[in-house]
């Protein structure tokens, strides 16, 4: 026998489908369905639902940001690299930086700096005010850049560290001897 919350729960879920059906194409009642598969811990099927409205609406960045989300919460960050990629470039836009300091790391262990400098460029945007954070993401830019050979955006960076905390001036002039 069922419980009420699990009543009540099959209602919904029959409700969005119904949803579906009637409105094709409206990726809220999709995104509906996933969340319920989630829920009920079926990862695997959330992601699949999540896909065929990837596969729908190719141009729309949400359902390929939804399914990294996920499966980086699986902790399968190798297969929610590309769908990050892939909805950052349709134009999304990180609400909070938790939703990728995760490709960060991803980023920093495998050593790849253009994408690194790129969600670095992002989380700066969440840190306005927190310099310890600037310092920390200019200080990898820099770095990054100085691997890429390019020396310029890597002193344009180290510059900014010094802007934000004076106190890093010497570590940023060995830095940019060094370069």
């Amino acid at each position: 026998k069922l419980s009420r919350t699990e009543l009540a729960s099959d209602e919904i879920e029959n409700i969005v489908k119904k949803s579906i059906k009637i409105s094709p194409g409206r990726m809220e009642f999709e995104f509906a369905l996933a969340q319920t598969e989630f829920l009920k811990n079926n990862f695997d099927g959330a992601i699949e639902l999540l896909k065929q409205a990837s596969l729908k609406n190719p141009n729309h960045p949400m359902p390929h940001w939804k399914i990294a989300q996920n499966y980086n919460f699986m902790g399968q960050t190798e297969k929610a690299i590309p769908y990050l990629e892939k909805a950052l470039y349709l134009g999304h836009k990180p609400q909070i930086s938790g939703e990728i300091l995760w490709a960060e790391k991803y980023y920093v262990r495998k050593e790849d700096y253009a994408k690194l400098i790129f969600v670095d460029e992002i989380l700066l945007g969440f840190y306005g005010d927190n310099k310890p954070e600037q310092v920390r993401l200019h200080i990898n830019i820099a770095v990054a850049y100085a691997k890429l050979g390019r020396k310029d955006k890597a002193q344009e960076h180290a510059n900014r560290i010094v802007e934000i905390d004076p106190a890093q001036k010497e570590a940023v002039d060995e830095f940019l001897r060094a370069l």
